[in-house]
Order: C-alpha cells, then sequence, then structure tokens
C-alpha cells in the first residue's frame, strides 16, 4: 500500500484535497439542516 501511495504523483493529492473542500459546505449545510 504505502508504495502505490508514494507513487501517486502529487496533482492526485491535489484533486482529492479539493473534492474534500467542495464537500464541505454541503455537509455543514446538513449539520445546520438538523438543528
Amino acid at each position: 500500500m504505502k508504495w502505490e501511495v508514494s507513487k501517486l504523483p502529487p496533482f492526485s493529492f491535489l484533486e482529492k484535497l479539493a473534492a474534500a473542500v467542495n464537500e464541505m459546505p454541503c455537509h455543514i449545510d446538513r449539520v445546520k439542516q438538523q438543528r
């Protein structure tokens, strides 16, 4: 697993980070709706 992760290019990590940031507002909205 570790050697596979080390082979991944940096942009793949940035894409995952960007996807997580894009999902954050939706998660925050869900928390607000629950209250």
